[in-house]
């Protein structure tokens, strides 16, 4: 009996050390890096920098063999899902984004950057600075977040959807200013057909960043590297403004 239960204990441990040798031939090593993607998918806004930005960042991925595949959402959707791993980042976005958003890893070189205007058609409200909109009738677009924390103190701020009609409450005289970019009060200025003497003041210019999800932060020094590379060497700025200039609006 005793000779029986030797033999099977020596079986189990046999049976036990080749399971063991198998998952650490199976395993990777510690220091071996994650293989690149082919692609990546990006959640990126309907913006003029959003465009931009993507551009340059076809570039960049392109030279390690990684295309960008944007994903167009709403902005604050396209946030939960990058910082929830469904999308593998961001376009560009702000750099506050990273506070509220702890899976997201912030690439440290601008992609471009992104200007708010104040824009008003009553000739009797005048905008200078952020300090001048408090007590206005504020428009937005919704799910900017950058747009957002400017009129985080104000209490008459109407933020809807589309551009088009916040545009139209402020030339009805429902709106006393909005807060939006120069390539959209271009674009509403022509669709509009000229009619309207709008007025703009720039408040704020901040750059932008491309955020990648903490699963893919084995890609942060390549692109890091290939970003400042393109900024530094003039590629990018080349790239910003050719896609600028394609994004004007016909006369």
């Amino acid at each position: 009996m005793k000779k029986t239960l030797h033999i099977l204990l020596a079986v189990s441990i046999c049976f036990i050390t080749l399971a063991s040798d198998s998952n650490a031939q199976s395993a990777p090593p510690d220091n071996v890096s994650a293989p690149a993607p082919k692609s990546l998918k990006l959640g990126m806004t309907s913006n003029d920098a959003s465009i931009v930005s993507l551009k340059v960042l076809e570039a960049a991925y392109a030279t390690i063999g990684i295309k960008i595949i944007p994903v167009p959402l709403p902005g604050l959707r396209a946030l939960d899902e990058s910082n929830q791993g469904f999308l593998d980042g961001e376009v560009c976005r702000i750099q506050e984004i990273e506070k509220d958003n702890p899976n997201l890893i912030r690439i440290p070189e601008p992609v471009d950057s992104f200007t708010i205007i104040a824009v008003t058609v009553d000739p009797d409200t005048t905008v200078k600075t952020l300090a001048d909109i408090k007590q206005l009738r504020i428009g937005t677009r919704s799910g900017v977040k950058f747009a957002d924390s400017l009129t985080v103190n104000c209490t008459k701020v109407t933020a809807l959807p589309d551009w088009d009609t916040l545009f139209d409450l402020l030339v009805l005289g429902r709106l006393d200013v909005l807060l939006t970019t120069l390539h959209s009060l271009k674009t509403q200025t022509q669709r509009l057909r000229n009619q309207y003497d709008f007025k703009h003041t720039v408040l704020l210019d901040k750059p932008l960043f491309h955020y990648l999800h903490k699963k893919n932060k084995h890609l942060v020094p390549a692109i890091s590297k290939l970003l400042k590379e393109s900024n530094e060497n003039g590629k990018a700025d080349a790239i910003r403004h050719q896609t600028k200039i394609e994004l004007e609006p016909l006369n």
